[in-house]
């Protein structure tokens, strides 16, 4: 499965991993960064971090063999404690607005959304905004 050509590249950039799996077999994995290098390697999307009590997360890969068993809601209650037990204060991440099943399980957490991010092409240009976003408050 994929997740595997992910592991040795996350490991490098530091990364910690959140893997749930079966019968030896990735079913489901999702990566944290608590530093500006692995940040890159979990989420591509431009934030302002404080890593002193921040971390990001991102990339997460189900096996479709393993979907619709809750392994990413459960992987996030397994981040949610480990990030309790380090003192993390603050979570930031980003989901494509069609990405449904991430926006479903994370819904389950209440988060706080904080930007609105743009992705524009024009020709070979990309270009990415956030826009802040101010309803929570």
């Amino acid at each position: 499965y994929k997740s595997n050509l992910f592991l040795e590249e996350g490991i490098k950039k530091k990364c910690i991993a959140f893997c749930r799996t079966h019968n030896n077999n990735f079913a489901h994995i999702t990566w944290i960064s608590n530093s500006n290098i692995s940040k890159e390697f979990v989420d591509l999307c431009p934030m302002r971090i404080n890593w002193h009590n921040t971390i990001v997360w991102g990339r997460a890969l189900t096996n479709p063999i393993y979907r619709n068993n809750g392994l990413y809601s459960f992987t996030q209650q397994q981040i949610q404690n480990y990030l309790a037990k380090n003192n993390f204060k603050y979570q930031k991440f980003s989901i494509k607005r069609n990405n449904i099943r991430s926006i479903k399980a994370m819904k389950k957490f209440k988060p706080k959304i904080v930007a609105i991010g743009v992705y524009i092409r024009l020709y070979k240009f990309n270009f990415r905004i956030n826009i802040p976003y101010f309803n929570n408050i």
